[in-house]
């Protein structure tokens, strides 16, 4: 009896070797289909992620300046390797006004041009001070006799500055007057960092943004006093130059998307219709991808048949289309007469791409 209890006792004992390398092969092919999973998730979520980071961000700018009773925003940071696109941001406050001693405008080259050389006299060195700190920058506006003008670093050497249009006060007479300071970073803040491969697309076909933060100079960089900033006032709306934009469109998008230059939408493919190098068509029934033109021609009298890999290419009259599949885009809109920030997808089914971020995606 007892030994067949112990039979039956040996049969049933656990998994054997094999069973068990196949239960864990098993669990191994899982673990890596998951992860793949999560993975592709993720990365196809950066761009929402990214568009409420920056959302959140200049929600927060819009509630501390409200709170702290001062203009707050956000400068969203330049990329090293694109001045066009921005993958960081930090919180930003406009300094008090500056207006110590007095100022005199002088008359250094005749009554033609009328005099515009500031003269700062024992206020050069705090002038300078400022200067060093990035606080005062070309197109600064100082306000002298009620009037407001901007001001420019003089060509007659560092730290000299003369009004950009004519003064209308009288010359080489003392006046007090004030000094708006450059918006600055606040103290103990450090810039957070969109997700990888993320950037805000400041290109010219792609965001709505004040057209300064698109001018680069002569050597393809953007000049020091090109801050991209965006500033609340303490009633929560937007100040500063900014406040004529009307409505920001923030556009987020992967780096490819930037790099190619891929615009915010694109036109309908149209027969019999002049194309140049770099133009971008979508397909006339839409699939998705868009199409970029790599010589210059005049299209067919039919659509052609339309490639769905990415960088393959197409014959069309005259023209060759290259294809790119696009990345997720999603767009922050800053309202300045309200303060608003809303996010939404971009809207890709009509030339309106920025619908659902003003009506909402009911919109749809």
């Amino acid at each position: 009896m007892n030994a067949k209890t112990h039979n039956q006792t040996s049969r049933t004992r656990g998994f054997t070797l094999v069973e068990l390398l196949v239960a864990m092969t098993i669990m191994v092919l899982l673990t890596v289909i998951t992860v793949a999973a999560l993975d592709s998730v993720r990365d196809s979520d950066k761009e929402r992620g990214a568009s409420r980071s920056v959302q959140a961000m200049l929600e927060g700018a819009r509630a501390r300046a409200i709170y702290e009773k001062q203009s707050v925003g956000v400068r969203f940071l330049r990329d090293e390797t694109d001045d066009r696109t921005s993958t960081s941001m930090v919180y930003i406050m406009q300094p008090k006004d500056f207006a110590e001693g007095q100022i005199r405008v002088v008359d250094t080259g005749g009554a033609s041009p009328r005099p515009r050389q500031i003269q700062l006299g024992t206020l050069a060195p705090r002038w300078q001070t400022l200067r060093e700190r990035k606080l005062l920058l070309d197109g600064a506006r100082i306000k002298l006799e009620s009037v407001w003008y901007t001001i420019v670093e003089s060509p007659n050497g560092s730290n000299n500055w003369e009004l950009t249009k004519d003064f209308l006060g009288a010359i080489d007479t003392d006046f007090r007057y004030v000094l708006k300071l450059y918006p600055t970073i606040k103290p103990n803040e450090t810039p957070v960092e969109l997700p990888a491969n993320v950037a805000v697309n400041l290109h010219f076909n792609a965001s709505e943004v004040p057209s300064s933060w698109t001018k680069l100079n002569s050597s393809g960089t953007a000049p020091a006093n090109n801050s991209l900033d965006i500033l609340f006032s303490p009633r929560g709306v937007i100040t500063g130059s900014s406040r004529a934009q009307g409505t920001f469109h923030l556009v987020m998008s992967n780096t490819e998307d930037t790099t190619v230059g891929l615009p915010v939408v694109a036109s309908n493919w149209l027969a019999s219709t002049a194309a140049s190098t770099g133009d971008w068509i979508r397909p006339a029934g839409g699939n998705g991808n868009y199409y970029r033109a790599t010589s210059s021609g005049t299209t067919s009298g039919t659509e052609p048949s339309w490639p769905s890999e990415d960088g393959d290419t197409v014959t069309d009259g005259g023209v060759t289309w290259q294809c790119h599949i696009p990345g997720n885009r999603y767009v922050v809109s800053v309202f300045t007469q309200s303060g608003r920030v809303a996010t939404a997808p971009i809207n890709e089914q009509t030339n309106d791409a920025f619908q659902y971020a003003e009506l909402g995606e009911d919109a749809k």
